[in-house]
């Protein structure tokens, strides 16, 4: 459980750092 919860996060990171790019 503990390793979906932080590829959740990775993945929210990098869409947020995504975003700031666009």
């Amino acid at each position: 459980m503990k390793k979906i919860f932080q590829k959740s996060i990775l993945t929210l990171i990098v869409v947020l750092v995504g975003l700031s790019f666009s």
